[in-house]
């Protein structure tokens, strides 16, 4: 999906549509979640989707392994040049990919938005009575990061940060080896962020 040059996929993604198989013989409506590579050109970023029942890592490095083994020297120079400066990211099923694409579209930090999630679920379980969460997915970025908090009741909360706890974490990222983008896709969400909590103390105690 190169939605630079094919804008109308996008709105097509956003509909709900792009997954969607209509079975010929009785008109029922099926969600296909297949494997797909999104990207935007003038925001230079690729998401891959890919289901979790394929293998993740093979798939998304065999792109970029792809454009490495492209004959002469002097093409190959010019891609990593290219690709240098692309976020490069995969995620498991279409929502990730519509919230992903919403916070790259405005130029928001996906991994500071990661850490942010902690925080949400840290804030929202001193609650011992709160149902257990489901997900977590960015809404949008105004004078406060806006979330969505999804329970295992299938109930829906609205959740937010104050846009100064997204800075102070940025902060603390940019001082981290974290924060350098690598020429290879990654998945970064709660399981990332978990780590980057563990091992590089990337969140603050005040948090």
């Amino acid at each position: 999906i190169n939605v630079t040059l094919s804008p109308e996929l996008k709105d097509k993604l956003f509909r709900g549509e792009l997954f969607k198989y209509r079975c010929p013989e009785c008109g029922f409506d099926f969600l296909i979640n297949h494997k797909c590579l999104y990207h935007d050109m003038k925001k230079r970023y690729m998401i891959y989707l890919i289901p979790d029942s394929e293998n993740t890592e093979e798939l998304a490095s065999s792109i970029v392994e792809n454009l490495k083994n492209l004959t002469g020297p002097d093409t190959v120079d010019s891609i990593k040049k290219e690709m240098a400066s692309y976020k490069l990211r995969i995620v498991n099923e279409p929502n990730r990919l519509i919230e992903k694409i919403k916070i790259l579209d405005q130029d928001i930090n996906d991994k500071v938005i990661e850490l942010c999630k902690m925080v949400i679920m840290f804030n929202y379980l001193k609650d011992s009575n709160a149902p257990d969460i489901n997900k977590v997915l960015f809404d949008y970025k105004d004078e406060n990061v806006n979330f969505i908090i999804f329970t295992t009741d299938r109930k829906s909360f609205k959740a937010a940060l104050p846009s100064s706890t997204y800075d102070e974490i940025l902060s603390n990222l940019k001082s981290s080896p974290l924060y350098e983008e690598e020429m290879a896709f990654k998945t970064i969400d709660l399981v990332w962020a978990t780590d980057a909590v563990q091992n590089y103390h990337v969140l603050n105690q005040k948090h």
